[in-house]
């Protein structure tokens, strides 16, 4: 009877649950990201910081009554987002139709664009073939980044809320701006000599969370190497915009006298 009683304690003591390991919560660990998560104990790989990386800003300045824009613009610039995936930011600039707006109008006035379309990468303007503007997108993205910077949004209706992250990655010195510009997708409307219509536009530049079209002063003067800057915005967005098809972009532009220099770009999702 004993040696049957000790059996039947091993037996149940053997199967009692285990309730002192933690529960798997997985997500963002690192703590200076903008989507650290303090509960996640496993990292998933989703952590935005800025990437030290360089990317070009690759601006399409077009229009839908353009013909030259819809029989060989449009199809170089979506060529050229196809050829280097993840290598280019795109921005679809429009000028006087349903999608051009104040900072489309002000770009295509900082570069001084007499005729359309123009095919801007990096700070290389007028690129015009494949080959040119692959070539473009090499030329750029070689060099060693100074600065990067990231973004995450969220949005509840019209209401959007952007956290930023910007890091120098070298010492510097100048005045930089970030540009937080928002771009939309699958923007349906009649293209001139497009290869089908209605014909659906992508990268389209919508607008900027703060300041002009070089966005606002985030950094001046002597920059130390590994400088992190964080600013935050809150923007209501027109009605018309799509949300679910609407992501961010960040530019790095720098201010020297009054030239403008794009130092980096970044988009919170893939081409």
């Amino acid at each position: 009877m004993v040696s049957l009683l000790a059996t039947s304690v091993t037996m149940i003591s053997s199967c009692k649950k285990k309730t002192d390991d933690p529960e798997k919560v997985t997500g963002c660990t690192n703590s200076s990201a903008l989507n650290f998560n303090a509960l996640a104990n496993e990292d998933d790989g989703t952590c935005v910081i800025p990437e030290q990386k360089e990317r070009a800003i690759l601006l399409d300045f077009t229009a839908t009554w353009c013909s030259p824009c819809g029989g060989q613009g449009i199809p170089m610039f979506e060529g050229a987002i196809t050829a280097n995936p993840n290598e280019v930011v795109p921005m679809g600039c429009h000028n006087s139709d349903e999608m051009s707006n104040t900072i489309t109008d002000a770009l295509l006035t900082d570069y001084n664009v007499s005729g359309i379309p123009t095919l801007v990468v990096g700070n290389q303007f007028d690129v015009w073939g494949s080959s040119a503007l692959n070539s473009a997108v090499l030329s750029n993205n070689s060099s060693a980044p100074t600065v990067n910077a990231c973004a995450v949004m969220t949005f509840s209706g019209t209401s959007i809320t952007i956290k930023t992250q910007t890091k120098f990655f070298l010492p510097t010195s100048g005045d930089y701006y970030l540009a937080t510009y928002f771009v939309e997708n699958g923007l349906v409307y009649y293209q001139e000599s497009a290869s089908y219509n209605p014909f659906t536009h992508k990268h389209v530049l919508r607008g900027v969370a703060a300041g002009n079209e070089h966005g606002e002063l985030i950094a001046t003067g002597t920059i130390a190497a590994n400088k992190v800057v964080n600013k935050d915005y809150t923007y209501t967005a027109p009605s018309a915009w799509t949300m679910a098809n609407v992501y961010v972009a960040c530019v790095i532009w720098k201010k020297t006298g009054s030239v403008w220099t794009a130092e980096n770009a970044w988009q919170s999702k893939a081409n």
